[in-house]
């Protein structure tokens, strides 16, 4: 494939929006490095890893869990007072 396939296939004829141009030029035709494009995304992905909270698996509590009465927690107080 020549130079001239690869430009008249990939590069002529589009367009980059939001571009400003100067009296009735039309704006510039630019086309970004593919290197640069995965090297933005390689970049990208790896911060978003460093940044992404690493999440650690929830322990399951054992709690001695029991009714008290009114009467033996106001006894369980008066005795942690003493």
């Amino acid at each position: 494939m020549s130079l001239e396939d690869i430009y008249s296939n990939q590069v002529k004829g589009q367009a980059v929006g939001g571009l400003p141009s100067i009296g009735s030029a039309a704006p510039p035709i630019i086309e970004r490095d593919p290197n640069v494009r995965k090297l933005e995304q390689d970049v990208f992905a790896r911060m978003h890893e460093l940044v992404e909270p690493v999440l650690q698996p929830q322990q399951a509590a054992v709690a001695d869990v029991a009714f008290v009465s009114l009467e033996d927690a106001i006894k369980e107080l008066a005795q942690m007072n003493k």
